[in-house]
């Protein structure tokens, strides 16, 4: 069976990694800049040799050797796209967009959407080549004992090129129906194979068109509609983390609005079944560690490499627990020969011993055949002490040999047992950091959750806030609707509040405003006319004094003559003259 046939009947994961970028300082150069840094990264074969080598001795995994085969592609404006020319065309591309959002983007907003697609492992293999992957403050990350952490590259399995391709297409795809403008809000993309893992790098916006008659141009930023909460979100039934439906206080099923957090777990599960239906070989099940929470590019990228490293220790330390109890088994296999050895030269020595004595015997026993017997008999007495002395000696030289090697038996197992000690020790610490590590990114992550649901909790307080206040707005506009006022009762109303509205006196008596007016028009006039004013003038009331003055109006127009006698009376004069 072929690589490309195993690795088609493997399945992988299809995971995306959305991150909306927030403006920093609100003006449309300050985003254009932001725009141009990551179309830069992400598209930098397209930048040039210098880019490469810059962000190589930036990012480790980055294998300058295989950018040559990265794909960077901008938008064409058509419905398409066409092979990027210059950095300065997707930026060019993301700036004319931009300049159709007349409100313009401000401080915190989102300008800008970057999406990360990798290929699953099922398409995937390694390409022998290894990186030392680095801490965030640049220094390089080593193991336990010091040594360095090497993770491997990958590649695609030759063969399933045309698989791969699809897959990135199909992302492509699933993105921009996830935009309000659709493809025109992907400014370009790059699929670069000269990192650890190949992948799928987009660039986009969230704007979409809203024409009015004076504007046929104008865009809006829907990033809060696409990503974030908006308050034209679907309703979705409540339900607690641990998946339990929430019920109002009339049994009824509580129904609130997605919000941002349950709208990533829908585009995840729908991403997923969409890659599916496509064909490809991945599974449907989610990542709970990965999906639960939103995790930013930087710190998704760190958190993988924690999880290769701590994968690569933990087979390091099943390796090494096996080496030992395979090196303890060839401890005991090397004391028991010890010992099996140290038994059998016991045994030969004192084979060879009586062996001795016996050929002395035999010695003297021939000696007193021949009949010397004086000195056979001195002779057989010698050759049996001799041999039996030399048997003695052999017996003592095998007993100490026997001895020292079941010392060096007994050493060696002493050795063997306190290596084991010391390997299960160490391996006990190394478990122990590891299971640290790993308590202390799931602290981080609950962390991270507990901040996100708290910004979710702001959020919805915010806009239940902004609810209420619109509520109380429409209903005070309403009132004031209602309330019909007709232009010529105004004097009349005034009038009314005038003699309605009363004071209390210094003398303990009430009056009236109109009173009180009245009273200060009357000083007015002694002011003006002094002491001796007449008396009439001085009873006459605001109200008294309006109707004279309108009676002397009367008079003057009833002496004048009309306008048409005017001109006649001009036109005459005229002729006269």
């Amino acid at each position: 069976m072929s690589e490309a046939s195993t690795g088609a009947t493997r399945k992988g994961r299809a995971s995306m990694d959305i991150d909306g970028h927030r403006s920093a300082d609100g003006t449309r150069r300050g985003h254009s800049r932001s725009r141009k840094n990551i179309s830069t990264e992400a598209q930098r074969k397209t930048a040039g040799p210098e880019a490469v080598a810059w962000y190589a001795a930036q990012n480790p995994a980055v294998n300058i050797e295989k950018t040559y085969l990265n794909v960077d592609r901008v938008n064409d404006g058509d419905g398409g796209f066409r092979e990027t020319g210059s950095i300065a065309e997707v930026v060019a591309y993301g700036d004319a967009r931009e300049e159709r959002v007349r409100k313009g983007i401000k401080t915190g907003e989102r300008f800008a959407v970057t999406q990360v697609h990798h290929l699953p492992w099922s398409y995937v293999e390694e390409d022998g080549t290894f990186y030392q992957p680095r801490h965030r403050d640049g220094t390089p990350r080593v193991d336990a004992a010091g040594l360095p952490v090497m993770l491997p590259r990958y590649r695609v399995i030759p063969g399933m090129e045309e698989e791969a391709q699809k897959y990135f297409e199909d992302c492509l795809e699933f993105d921009a129906a996830l935009l309000p403008d659709g493809q025109k809000g992907i400014h370009g993309y790059s699929i670069q194979f000269d990192e650890h893992r190949p992948h799928l790098q987009v660039l986009m916006d969230a704007y979409y068109e809203a024409p009015t008659k004076k504007d046929a141009e104008k865009m809006e930023n829907g990033y809060s509609r696409a990503f974030g909460s908006h308050r034209t979100d679907r309703l979705v039934p409540a339900a607690t983390d641990e998946g339990k439906a929430i019920f109002n206080a009339d049994g009824t099923q509580k129904m609130v609005r997605e919000g941002n957090k349950r709208k990533f777990s829908r585009y995840h599960r729908e991403f997923k079944s969409f890659m599916v239906e496509r064909g490809h070989q991945v599974e449907l099940e989610r990542d709970e560690l990965r999906h639960d929470r939103k995790l930013e590019h930087e710190d998704f990228k760190d958190w993988a490499n924690e999880m290769l490293i701590l994968t690569q220790e933990t087979v390091e330390v099943e390796v090494d627990r096996d080496q030992v109890a395979q090196h303890r088994l060839v401890v005991d296999d090397v004391a028991i020969a010890a010992i099996a050895t140290a038994e059998r030269t016991e045994l030969e020595a004192e084979l060879v011993a009586t062996a001795t004595v016996q050929q002395a015997e035999e010695v003297a026993a021939s000696a007193e055949d021949r009949g010397y017997r004086r000195g056979l008999s001195k002779g057989r007495s010698e050759g049996r002490a001799t041999g039996r002395r030399e048997g003695e000696e052999i017996t003592a030289r095998a007993e100490k040999s026997a001895e020292h090697i079941r010392k060096e038996a007994d050493r060696v197992r002493r050795l063997a047992i306190l290596e084991t000690q010391r390997q299960d020790a160490e391996h006990a610490e190394r478990m122990e950091a590891l299971d640290e590590k790993l308590a202390a990114a799931r602290r981080w992550e609950e962390r991270a959750f507990e901040e996100e649901q708290r910004q979710v909790d702001l959020s919805e307080a915010a806009r239940r806030t902004l609810g209420e206040a619109q509520v109380a707005k429409d209903a005070y506009e309403g009132a004031v609707e209602q309330i019909e006022i007709n232009k010529s009762d105004l004097p009349h109303l005034r009038e009314e509040v005038l003699e309605e509205t009363r004071i209390k006196t210094k003398d303990g008596g009430q009056k009236s405003l109109a009173e009180i007016a009245d009273r200060g028009a009357k000083n007015k006039l002694l002011r003006k006319y002094g002491p001796s004013a007449d008396a009439s003038i001085l009873l006459t009331t605001r109200g008294q004094a309006e109707r004279n003055r309108a009676r002397a109006a009367e008079k003057v127009k009833g002496v004048m003559p009309a306008q048409g006698q005017q001109r006649d009376q001009r036109s005459s004069q005229g002729q006269k003259q």
